[in-house]
């Protein structure tokens, strides 16, 4: 029961509640235990050792090319049509 004597979920003790959900613990609770050491990471084979290479977005930019050749093909349509409109 909380200490508080409220015993609901959104009891501010740290033991239970908001408190327990967001890692907050008392003053006399055991600390959390501690991470295990990372596990050294094995060699890259195949696919994944050819993209350590410098990453170049040639889509993105071929597609902002055709973009932008699209705009100017319709910004010319509609200028000689004003044009020959007088």
């Amino acid at each position: 029961m909380c200490v508080l004597g409220s015993g609901r979920a959104a009891c501010p003790c740290p033991e239970r509640g908001i408190g327990a959900r967001f890692g907050l613990r008392g003053a006399g609770a055991p600390a959390p235990p501690s991470r295990p050491e990372a596990r050294p990471q094995a060699p890259e084979a195949g696919r994944e050792a050819g993209l350590k290479k410098a990453f170049f977005p040639k889509g993105a930019i071929a597609s902002f090319l055709v973009m932008i050749g699209v705009y100017l093909v319709v910004w010319f349509a509609l200028y000689f049509v004003m044009l020959s409109s007088g």
